[in-house]
């Protein structure tokens, strides 16, 4: 069926015009001629086809994601080949061309980004233009560029605050996810690393503190770095690690220096806080315990003589194998009752020595009266 005028192509002579071709458009061509008053047509001619405005095509190296700041991405557009194309680039829908003035670099078919920072980040999209033709092609499908900045996460097992002597605990540093970065460790904002000469062990994101000791105590931060591709995180939050040393404190109550028979006393020894400690209880410097009890006092009733003697005591906490120093010691000395007895028993014959003496002398003045005479 032969092309009509009606859609837009203008026929003149032996030429066929197509002005702002469209998509409508597209297809095959071909011509052919007929002599006129001879009724003879020639053979048709080859065809040519007309074809849809090409598509640019967007890729990114490195096809990292996320970009980290401070790293630098390539994107190339295509078109067909990119032989005689120009190329702009557009970022956010925006209609206007990305320049290198906003720290990018544009040479050839590819827009470079070093050094990437959050303003980087967005939607990135492309278009050619043919030299020379006054061709556009259609825009690329669109990139997203998400630039971070990572972030390190420290955590602590166990939660245990205070940590005590001779205890193990275990620093973990994550960033992301901890695959293909490696962790450094600070102590008290000192920028050289924690090393394992220390006594510790670094073993992939975690440092282990075995055995920990005052020396142990400060404040712990950590950063990774991506291998192969220069990118630090910023540093974590830091975690105070406190190392202590429990102590007893034995006290007594009542608090009498001198206990006599009979009498009740009792002696509570504290750790800290009493709750989940087992108490140890020691006498004239023993060196085994002579009772253990998980409560935290113990009564004396009905004290006597054997009961007397230098007593200490300690603590040991259930489930972490940590035991305190031992208390200073309290002396109890225990009197019996035959002084007082003695003293009281003394106290009443004097009296009645003196009630005695008293008596005898009303007696003899009574006797020494003279009756006058009348």
């Amino acid at each position: 069926m032969a092309v009509s005028q009606t859609a837009g192509q203008s026929v003149t002579g032996n030429r066929l015009t197509i002005p702002g071709a469209a998509g409508s458009d597209q297809g095959q061509y071909w011509c052919e001629g007929r002599l006129e008053g001879r009724k003879v047509t020639s053979q048709r001619s080859d065809s040519i086809t007309v074809a849809a405005l090409p598509k640019a095509t967007l890729t990114v190296e490195p096809k990292w994601h996320p970009l980290y700041n401070g790293e630098t991405v390539t994107l190339r557009c295509e078109v067909e080949s990119y032989s005689n194309w120009t190329y702009s680039w557009y970022k956010d829908q925006a209609q206007m061309a990305v320049s290198q003035t906003a720290g990018h670099s544009v040479t050839g078919n590819r827009l470079t980004i070093p050094g990437a920072a959050g303003s980087d980040q967005g939607q990135y999209w492309c278009e050619g233009r043919l030299e020379r033709r006054k061709v556009k092609s259609q825009h690329s499908d669109s990139i997203t560029l998400t630039v971070a900045l990572p972030n390190a996460s420290l955590t602590v097992e166990p939660k245990w605050h205070p940590l005590y002597n001779g205890e193990t605990v275990t620093l973990r540093c994550e960033v992301d996810s901890y695959s293909n970065w490696t962790y450094s460790w600070y102590k008290d904002q000192a920028q050289m690393a924690v090393s394992q000469t220390a006594g510790h062990s670094v073993t992939g994101n975690s440092l282990i503190i075995p055995g920990a000791a005052g020396s142990d105590q400060g404040q712990y931060w950590c950063e990774g770095r991506l291998e192969g591709r220069k990118v630090k995180s910023q540093h974590s939050d830091s975690i105070t690690l406190t190392v202590a040393l429990p102590k007893a404190t034995l006290i007594m109550k009542p608090k009498w220096r001198l206990l006599y028979n009979g009498e009740t006393v009792t002696l509570r020894c504290e750790v800290d806080s009493y709750s989940n400690w087992t108490h140890f209880w020691y006498r004239d410097h023993n060196q085994t315990a002579t009772s253990l009890s998980k409560e935290y006092s113990v009564n004396i009733t009905g004290a006597a003589g054997s009961d007397q003697g230098q007593y200490s005591c300690e603590g040991r906490l259930e489930g972490r194998n940590v035991t305190s120093q031992r208390s200073d010691p309290i002396t109890l000395t225990v009197a019996g009752v035959i002084l007082p007895i003695a003293l009281g028993v003394g106290f009443c014959l004097i009296v009645l020595a003196l009630i005695f003496i008293l008596f005898q002398k009303h007696r003899r003045n009574k006797g020494e009266i003279v009756m006058l005479p009348n």
